[in-house]
């Protein structure tokens, strides 16, 4: 089981070790790995184990993991920056229904994440650059009803690979979406964002080959 140093510093089980720190809250964040090239991390019984949750991933903290294929942080509201870019082998991540924060590229250039859990961000306002960068495999539905601004490259190259399933994005309040935000998205066939979109960055759509229902079809408040 999971098991939380004296110090309160250190977060293990059998197979890994991390370095964490304390918010005072009952909240941990994972600051570094230590040890455990484990394909599997779940974090769903530290609360029942240490009395604590584990709450947020700091910056690169698993950047370049080579086996881990599965996370489950029920409780995790908050990626760093690069917290997971490059992750080869991560199909699936589990985070908080109440999760709010992504930081740039996030998860970059995992090209085997199929599955993000939540599907539905209810408290994510902002997408930032790079977050799904050439996910190339992720497929379904995410809808981010609170979302005003998708940054640079966000959806660069994800759902692009043959054969994944027929991609959709909500986001109904979005007004600014970045440059190539969501370049060479072959499969994604629904986009949805404000009728009160403002900015469209250079090449925001191109190679979108299979989109097939755009809302709004003419944004009343384009400006750019």
């Amino acid at each position: 089981g999971l098991t939380l140093s004296e110090e309160g510093t250190v977060l293990m089980d059998g197979c890994w070790m991390y370095t964490v720190t304390y918010d005072g809250a009952g909240g941990l964040t994972l600051t570094e790995r230590r040890a455990g090239t484990h394909p599997v991390l779940d974090f769903t019984s530290c609360s029942d184990s240490t009395g604590k949750r584990v709450v947020g991933v700091a910056a690169s903290v698993f950047y370049g993991h080579a086996t881990l294929a599965q996370f489950t942080g029920p409780d995790v509201v908050a990626l760093g920056e690069l917290a997971m870019k490059s992750c080869q082998a991560l199909t699936n991540v589990v985070l908080s229904a109440d999760f709010s924060s992504f930081a740039l590229d996030s998860l970059c250039g995992c090209q085997n994440l199929r599955s993000v859990v939540p599907s539905t961000f209810l408290k994510l306002t902002s997408i930032p650059r790079g977050v799904f960068y050439q996910d190339y495999k992720l497929s379904g539905t995410l809808c981010f009803p609170e979302v005003t601004s998708i940054g640079q490259l966000a959806f660069t190259g994800a759902n692009g690979a043959p054969m994944v399933s027929a991609h959709s994005i909500i986001a109904p309040k979005v007004k600014t979406i970045g440059d190539e935000a969501f370049y060479s998205c072959y499969m994604v066939t629904n986009l949805v964002f404000s009728d009160a979109l403002e900015t469209v960055g250079d090449n925001a759509f191109c190679k979108t080959e299979r989109l097939q229902h755009f809302e709004p079809f003419l944004p009343k408040g384009l400006k750019s």
